[in-house]
């Protein structure tokens, strides 16, 4: 039986082989997802992590060596479509955060001066006019007024991606069936 283990880096895994018992170097390799789909998570193999010489050969070697003996667990890896959807919350938070930062510098800004705030939602384009006569320094009008524009932007740029999302996961589903 042949084991190759990996020491993986960002850019780059040490490799070494096992076969037979004997163990060899099988060097470097630049890491291409196509050519790597599954390999061990390193964090589980406390012998590499406490090793007191370490270096990427020894610990390809030592994951070799517990690979063979049975000790390494088996990764489990998500579907295409569980894949998609961690994506694509990973990318939903930033956009809803900063939206919720303009909102409450708006509302900070608007509190700042005791003006009580609108009734009803205040985000939408429609409600400008009301942001434009209140009684502001012209300086903290524009902030103001700045934030809000920004807010329009931002939430149209995440409603377009939000329906982009929806069609790719949708013909995610469909091709799985």
């Amino acid at each position: 039986m042949r084991i190759i283990a990996l020491d993986v880096h960002r850019s780059f895994a040490q490799m070494a082989v096992l076969e037979n018992g004997a163990i060899r170097d099988a060097g470097k390799i630049d890491l291409d997802r196509s050519r790597l789909l599954h390999f061990a998570n390193p964090n589980l193999v406390r012998a590499i992590a406490w090793a007191k010489v370490k270096t990427d050969k020894i610990d390809a070697r030592v994951s070799a060596k517990l690979h063979a003996s049975g000790f390494l667990p088996e990764v489990w890896m998500p579907e295409e479509e569980t894949e998609t959807r961690r994506r694509i919350t990973a990318e939903r938070t930033q956009p809803v955060a900063q939206m919720t930062r303009l909102k409450n510098r708006i509302h900070a800004g608007l509190h700042a001066h005791l003006i009580p705030l609108y009734q009803g939602s205040l985000f939408p384009k429609r409600r400008r006019a009301w942001l434009v006569a209140l009684p502001l320094a012209e300086d903290q009008r524009r902030v103001i007024l700045r934030h809000a524009g920004e807010l329009d932007w931002l939430g149209a740029e995440f409603l377009s991606w939000t329906r982009a999302s929806r069609r790719k996961l949708s013909r995610i589903r469909g091709s799985g069936s």
